[in-house]
């Protein structure tokens, strides 16, 4: 409670004593300290319970980062490095390329055998023919 000026501190003394007056004023001291010290102690509260609301912001924000830190582990866990897909992806081009000549030779091979097993049942059709006529 913040001390007002009245007569008696325009020194209107009137009925107040000296005495008095100065311990009017005192009190009125004390309670002006006494109503700061509340306010300070409630700022104080109030810083306090604004830091442990920050420390809790700061530690669920580090949870996430953490479990985002964990997610991307996992993840990358699953993936193949560019140089070693690219080795890997030549070899296996190179053995599908081996396994497409073979298969062209293998493919050319059954053309000219069935091209001569035709030739040769129409060769035999035409001497049947041709002994037989």
């Amino acid at each position: 409670m913040v001390w007002q000026a009245t007569d008696v501190t325009k020194n209107n003394w009137g009925s107040v004593s000296p005495r008095d007056y100065f311990e009017a004023l005192i009190r009125a001291l004390r309670d002006d300290v006494r109503h700061e010290r509340e306010l300070r102690e409630a700022y104080q509260r109030d810083v306090e319970k604004a830091l442990e609301l920050q420390a809790k912001e700061i530690e669920r924000r580090f949870r996430g980062t953490n479990e985002l830190r964990e997610q991307y582990t996992a993840d990358r866990s699953e993936f193949v490095r560019q140089e070693t897909f690219e080795t890997k992806h030549r070899a296996l081009e190179e053995k599908v390329n081996l396994g497409m000549q073979a298969n062209g030779r293998l493919l050319m091979g059954l053309m000219g055998a069935t091209l001569l097993l035709l030739g040769a049942a129409l060769l035999d059709v035409i001497v049947r023919l041709g002994a037989g006529g």
